[in-house]
């Protein structure tokens, strides 16, 4: 800034000479073209110096974070502000890999944000093809129009998506469910004595599977107690 008023400053001062000379026949045309583009030039150069200290956000948003105040030191690789687009507000979620084959991108979901009374109607717009550098999960992205601004950065969100659809499907509790050498097994009653049974499983979600094959709906599965169950045990049904 200080290059460009000098710069300036001379060019003025130099022009008002040129005015108050008696008489401008005696100027050298060539020498006075020299000095003005001389300080053309300096002008010139005092602009690139300012758009060089210029900083510019590749985006227009909003100033979110600022972590150094006017006249404040900029310290070597830390940001100075944080640039925020509220627009639009991105959801990040990370999936396991027993659900991630349940998923696909433009997957319907409900947004409940932390405060709201309502849930947002919304789609899964990103699902990366791997897990991430430093974490065994799935990246996928959820973005809400935020026009309105009724959105800030930093909230929580409780993400649904319906991955699956079953009718009359059999289910029983995941507490319910036994592994043993690759095959699952729960508990039933017969007689009160805890009987072992073999079954075969088929999704689930976060608190039940679908019984493929080995129960019938009337039968009597063991859902508490489950680090004391052993085949033949006494059982009491509480009611």
């Amino acid at each position: 800034m200080l290059d460009l008023l000098q710069a300036s400053t001379q060019l003025l001062v130099r022009q008002n000479q040129m005015q108050n000379l008696p008489d401008m026949s005696a100027l050298q045309p060539a020498q006075l073209e020299l000095q003005v583009e001389q300080a053309r030039t300096q002008i010139r150069m005092a602009e690139e110096s300012i758009q060089r200290l210029t900083i510019k956000a590749p985006f227009d948003g909003v100033i979110t974070l600022r972590n150094i105040e006017a006249k404040g030191v900029a310290v070597p690789n830390y940001p100075i502000l944080q640039i925020s687009n509220l627009d639009q507000i991105v959801i990040e979620l990370q999936v396991g890999s027993t659900q991630i084959g349940q998923l696909q991108q433009g997957q319907k979901a409900s947004v409940l944000i932390e405060g709201a009374n309502e849930a947002l109607e919304a789609s899964l717009d990103y699902l990366s093809p791997g897990i991430g550098p430093q974490s065994p999960l799935y990246q996928a992205q959820i973005i809400l129009d935020n026009q309105e601004r009724r959105l800030f950065p930093g909230q929580l969100a409780t993400v649904q998506l319906e991955t699956l659809v079953m009718e009359e499907a059999l289910l029983i509790p995941v507490q319910a469910v036994f592994f043993e050498d690759e095959k699952s097994f729960v508990y039933l009653v017969q007689e009160q004595k805890a009987v072992k049974k073999e079954v075969q499983l088929g999704e689930r979600n976060q608190s039940h599977y679908v019984v493929l094959s080995g129960l019938d709906e009337q039968d009597p599965v063991i859902t508490m107690g489950r680090e004391r169950l052993t085949e033949g045990r006494l059982v009491y049904i509480q009611k």
